[in-house]
């Protein structure tokens, strides 16, 4: 329906629902009222993450050095969208928190690890031979180390945990911190810390579904006859 003459007819027609009110004024008002709705930023609607503002637990924020800062979400959001399951997202995420606060640059252990999961020696210099660089993007990181997960044993332990506890443990057999023993895992350096993080990741794939039917809902802007409905009084409702 415009709002040309088309509100003209639509406005003939509920007259005596709505009262005596000027014609040119109500067409006035609701352009008005149009006009500012379209001024406004549509709401965001989750196609996949939730955003960071609206997590029930929210995800650390690591500084890190990638231009305005690597986040856990999206460092999480970059698994999900290369195929990861939740809990590989939330174990490796979580874990290249506690492992290097998300800076993709830094150099670990006297010069025999790097990057965000601080890998050393074999393990680092296949990350190198994957990127075809010593200076490997956290993305090209990410990339190395969902493969290399997946051809280690500790993926099915990840896969099958039920909570963040088990994930955590499931963490510590892949990364193998200082002080982890395979007979005592949380042992391993910052097993606390760790857990903290992978839980708030965890808690997110927990809660957020992949597309928001609520948030969809909400970034609805009202047409003309939602506006009349919210402008004018209405003594006797008026059906679609």
């Amino acid at each position: 329906m415009s709002i040309g003459g088309g509100i003209g007819s639509l406005m003939q027609g509920v007259a005596s629902g709505y009262g005596a009110v000027a014609q040119s004024d109500r067409d006035a008002l609701i352009q008005k009222l149009l006009l500012e709705r379209d001024a406004q930023p549509a709401s965001p609607v989750d196609g996949g993450a939730t955003p960071a503002s609206s997590q029930a637990t929210p995800i650390a924020s690591g500084t890190g050095s990638t231009g305005g800062g690597l986040t856990q979400a999206a460092l999480y959001d970059h698994f999900v969208n290369r195929g990861a399951t939740r809990n590989e997202a939330a174990m490796l995420s979580g874990m290249a928190v506690a492992e290097s606060n998300l800076n993709p640059n830094v150099v670990h252990d006297k010069g025999t690890g790097f990057g965000l999961w601080g890998h050393r020696n074999e393990r680092r210099d296949a990350m190198f031979k994957f990127a075809g660089t010593n200076k490997p993007s956290w993305q090209q990181q990410a990339d190395f180390a969902l493969q290399e997960l997946r051809s280690r044993p500790e993926s099915a332990r990840v896969n099958s945990a039920r909570n963040p506890n088990e994930l955590t443990i499931a963490g510590m057999r892949y990364e193998r911190p200082r002080g982890y023993t395979d007979a005592n895992p949380a042992a391993g350096d910052n097993f606390s810390g760790r857990q903290n993080y992978i839980a708030g990741a965890f808690g997110r794939s927990q809660s957020a579904p992949s597309r928001s039917v609520a948030a969809a809902a909400s970034s609805k802007k009202p047409d003309a006859l939602d506006l009349m409905n919210e402008l004018l009084p209405q003594p006797r409702g008026i059906s679609r």
